[in-house]
């Protein structure tokens, strides 16, 4: 008689070997090994949870929240074992203890946080080290690396200290409100990619690299523009472009007057297509009078 056996949620990396076993069975056999394979294949490393990802803030370079949100379901490679196993987890909060190495947050860098199996519980990576091209698994070739899901990202200041996002599904926006210098230019930690200018501005290569992760490909903008002084119908903008068009804007946003001596302000939020190397494009737009514009990076898309 079989002894009894207690399954147990996981797949095996290895294929075991076939059994010693009536040569007619072998081909039954062979069918049920190939179906774990495409099993392995389907599920391993996979991650259905609920995309929340947030940075608290006041932070500093050592002492922070990343805020992950609940997994319903994520299958691991757990190396010790040799196998894939499945977690559900009601999510977590890690901080400088999870940075790969050791030490503090580098200034004005960006950072990913990845999942992974510790001897059959999850724990949590926070590397320096961005994913691969899928999104799906920490770049590199080794088994660790490979066993690595990521979950999020998000970049420090001049000091070290994380800028506050929240992200669903991989939107991300900054917490404006939580950004003392938001106003200010991205050296100064803030978050205005173009100062306010005054005048027309032809259309200029707007380099985003420092407010938007590499893999990502849209940007989430608010543009501004002021129109000081004009004659009547006077009008002006300032003009987003996707990527590396330069022929038609994407999104204006444009104030008018209607009499001499008149005021106007506009404001609006844009999402805009970035090439690989995060650019996009703006200019200020006038063709009576004198403007004022301003770009503020707000957010992005992975």
């Amino acid at each position: 008689m079989p002894a009894p056996h207690v399954p147990t949620a996981r797949l095996r990396l290895a294929a075991p070997p076939l059994p010693t076993a009536d040569p007619k069975d072998l081909s039954t056999w062979r069918t049920l090994l190939d179906a774990l394979a495409h099993q392995l294949q389907a599920t391993g490393n996979r991650l259905t949870w609920s995309g929340e990802f947030s940075v608290d803030p006041g932070g500093t370079n050592s002492t922070f929240a990343v805020n992950v949100g609940a997994f319903y379901g994520l299958t691991l490679t757990d190396l010790a074992s040799g196998t894939f196993l499945p977690y559900f987890t009601a999510g977590a909060t890690i901080g400088a203890s999870k940075i790969e190495g050791g030490g503090n947050l580098a200034n004005n860098s960006w950072y990913y946080v990845y999942a992974w199996s510790n001897a059959g519980s999850v724990d949590y990576e926070i590397s320096l080290t961005a994913p691969s091209v899928s999104r799906v698994r920490k770049s590199g070739s080794d088994d660790e690396d490979l066993a690595r899901v990521y979950l999020g990202c998000f970049r420090t200041g001049s000091a070290g200290a994380p800028l506050p996002v929240h992200a669903v599904r991989g939107r991300y926006l900054y917490r404006r409100s939580a950004i003392a210098s938001v106003d200010g230019a991205f050296g100064a930690n803030g978050l205005r990619a173009v100062p306010i200018a005054t005048g027309v501005t032809a259309r200029t290569d707007l380099d985003l690299t420092a407010r938007v992760p590499p893999h990502a490909r849209r940007a989430v903008l608010v543009a501004q523009v002021l129109l000081t002084s004009g004659s009547g119908s006077a009008a002006a903008s300032t003009d987003l472009y996707d990527a590396a068009d330069t022929t038609s804007p994407s999104q204006s946003v444009t104030a008018l007057v209607a009499a001499t001596g008149d005021k106007a302000q506009a404001t609006g939020r844009c999402e805009v297509q970035l090439t690989s190397a995060q650019l996009c494009g703006y200019a200020i737009v006038s063709a009576v009078g004198t403007a004022n514009g301003s770009v503020d990076v707000m957010g992005w898309e992975e």
